[in-house]
């Protein structure tokens, strides 16, 4: 590592800038190794030693590109295939053909998240025990999440060509199975496994989830190993929270073994345990049920994950006339019933927000009213993996009040989510006729596009996204995001678009 003048008051400010913007937590004793990883990053971008990029990064010049680097450079990316033999055990002989009967008794897929999914390898891993474990027998459809906060390590999970160090715990029978040899000892993973897991940039401390956007929501199982060990006990607490709200009830979270008090200091789950591995099980969250107390652990220096007080619905959905102002008795009742539902929504309280949607009378209410009821209901039931169900209440809303834009939007989630993927689009363009100044709706139909190959239109699209995130707070909230800042959507698309 080069020599460095950088005074001790820098590497704390710069500790407290890496624990903001990327979550990762570098106290006193480990500023040898936030300045090593530093001083690799200054390398690699190019700059004149770790003073200047400091300087860089402090001043508030550092892009997502560069922050991104950074991030790969102080995280470990080391994984390989099969890691965790007894877990793995557990795994296929217990946990994944549980969750499969259930999820086929439902009528549902089965849906899993890899967070902190590094170069590939863990959820890969997970999609070929479900491709062996449903050989053969009724198939279910299977939707794995796989996120990193590292678009490099996301670049090598999505070409997944892998060199035999990563094979140093696998099976000579699986490799030879899922894998084709190609020269320079590398090995590529067959396509078949690929098409099962879906890769997505997701920073764990400062992005919004759960959220049906990126899919995050009414997960049956989370595999976040060695992650939380990155954080600070506040800002690891917070995480847990938020994982367990992307849960559905009964859901699984899995942990790094030195990670488990985070877990279980929270309260919000029973601990199955198994010599092969302890399990985390989410409990239900209800009505009465005290909410997780997230904001009562002050520490400036890091995001607030709880992200910002809850809105009244109808900031998010315009609400001019929804409510009869002169019946303010009733209406008060209907816009807290509301208001609360949204909140237990936002939470992955969905059993709660259920409640409190059937407690609204819906006798006389206006079709605005009704609309945004339907919208509601229809969020809680796609956050809480019924679909289908979830589909045909959003149609209700759109019936109900077939000029509201963020309708059409939800509607378009949901159909992404069912994997209809071009009437997904048709719905994102009715919403952009009925409100052109959409910002999320220009951005998911961006994404979209990109995922359909359509590059030219989606390039448009996101432009057009970025065009009017400009004139905005790059900390302020945008609307229908759950919970996405302006600031985080642009380097989102910046780093897509170049």
């Amino acid at each position: 590592m080069p020599s460095s003048s950088l005074s001790p008051e820098t590497m704390e400010r710069l500790s407290r800038f890496v624990g903001k913007y990327l979550g990762l937590h570098f106290p006193v004793e480990r500023h040898k190794d936030l300045l090593r990883g530093v001083a690799r990053a200054a390398v690699e971008l190019g700059r004149n030693g770790p003073e200047e990029f400091v300087e860089e990064i402090l001043a508030g010049r550092a892009n997502r590109h560069v922050l991104d680097n950074l991030a790969g450079q102080l995280t470990i990316g080391e994984t390989y295939f099969f890691r965790d033999k007894r877990l793995l055990d557990l795994l296929r002989e217990e946990v994944l053909p549980g969750l499969l009967r259930r999820a086929s008794r439902e009528g549902r897929p089965l849906r899993i998240w890899s967070a902190g999914c590094c170069t590939g390898e863990e959820p890969y891993t997970v999609a070929i025990l479900l491709k062996e474990l449903m050989r053969g027998a009724t198939q279910v459809p299977v939707s794995i999440l796989a996120t990193d906060l590292n678009p490099r390590f996301l670049d090598k999970a999505q070409r997944a060509i892998y060199r035999q160090w990563s094979f140093r715990a696998t099976p000579s029978r699986i490799r030879n199975a899922w894998f084709r040899s190609l020269p320079d000892e590398v090995w590529e993973l067959s396509p078949d496994i690929r098409s099962m897991v879906s890769l997505a940039c997701l920073n764990l401390a400062v992005d919004a989830y759960p959220a049906l956007e990126n899919r995050t929501n009414a997960q049956d199982l989370i595999l976040c190993r060695n992650v939380l060990m990155y954080f600070s006990p506040q800002l690891g607490q917070k995480v847990v929270t938020k994982l367990h709200g992307c849960l559905v009830d009964g859901g699984l979270l899995v942990v790094g073994p030195s990670e488990g008090s985070l877990v279980t200091s929270s309260g919000l789950f029973s601990v199955d345990l198994n010599e092969r591995g302890i399990l985390y099980c989410r409990e239900s969250c209800r009505i009465g049920q005290p909410a997780p107390n997230i904001t009562s652990m002050p520490e400036p220096t890091e995001p607030d994950l709880a992200g910002p007080p809850a809105l009244p619905v109808q900031d998010s959905l315009p609400a001019a006339g929804l409510l009869d102002r002169k019946a303010a008795g009733e209406a008060s009742l209907i816009e807290q019933a509301l208001h609360e539902a949204r909140a237990a929504v936002e939470r992955g309280c969905y059993a709660e927000a259920g409640e409190r949607l059937a407690s609204v009378d819906r006798s006389g209410l206006s079709p605005a009213q009704s609309g945004l009821l339907a919208n509601l209901t229809a969020r809680m039931l796609a956050g809480s993996g019924d679909l289908a169900l979830a589909e045909r209440t959003c149609r209700e809303a759109i019936a109900a009040d077939k000029m509201h834009a963020a309708h059409h939007y939800l509607l378009a989630v949901i159909l992404q989510e069912l994997r209809r993927l071009k009437e997904a689009v048709e719905a994102l363009q009715k919403a952009l006729y009925l409100e052109p100044g959409f910002l999320l709706a220009h951005f998911s139909l961006g994404l979209l596009l990109k995922e359909l190959g359509r590059e030219q239109e989606s390039r448009r699209s996101l432009k057009n996204a970025l065009a009017g995130l400009q004139g905005l707070d790059r900390e302020g909230i945008v609307p229908e995001s759950e919970g996405m800042t302006a600031g985080r959507i642009t380097e989102i698309i910046q780093a897509m678009i170049g």
